[in-house]
């Protein structure tokens, strides 16, 4: 019989069960206060536990970044958030390629996270989702009310 002492690191271990239950009160809580659960795949990046947490009703799943929404596409996924803004032409480029196999939504922060990925998304010919980041009040991320979050807006 092997000892966790004996596993090489990095070495993944989940209790199973443990694991099931955590998904499936996640799941309850939202379908019982009528959320669309879209959960962050930020701690486990595994197509197959979000393939469950789909199954377990999540709207979608939310990705930090492009490279992880192409992996996140193994568990075929009606909806993406890619919570960080895109930068950049070889980001913008998956981006569009990636929106036209599901539906796609940005977090952005300003008008020049926005125009490239607009411009991007034109060219190819598909739709975005565009979600303004509001910072409420932990000053990481996002547009305070006022002005710019306004004008970024309209």
């Amino acid at each position: 019989m092997r000892r966790v002492s004996d596993l090489d690191t990095p070495a993944l271990i989940v209790d199973v069960d443990c694991m099931e239950r955590n998904l499936r009160r996640a799941a309850e809580y939202a379908q019982r206060h009528n959320l669309r659960l879209r959960p962050h795949t930020k701690t486990h990046k595994s197509p197959a536990l979000a393939k469950r947490q789909i199954a377990l009703g999540a709207a979608g799943l939310t990705v930090a970044k492009t490279t992880e929404a192409e992996v996140m596409m193994r568990a075929a996924p009606s909806d993406l958030l890619i919570a960080y803004p895109v930068v950049g032409q070889a980001k913008t480029d998956r981006l569009v390629k990636l929106a036209a196999q599901t539906n796609i939504t940005v977090a952005i922060d300003s008008i020049s996270a926005v125009r490239p990925v607009a411009a991007a998304a034109r060219r190819a010919g598909v739709k975005l989702g565009i979600l303004i980041e509001l910072d409420a009040g932990l000053h990481r991320v996002g547009l305070t009310a006022g002005e710019a979050l306004r004008h970024l807006a309209l």
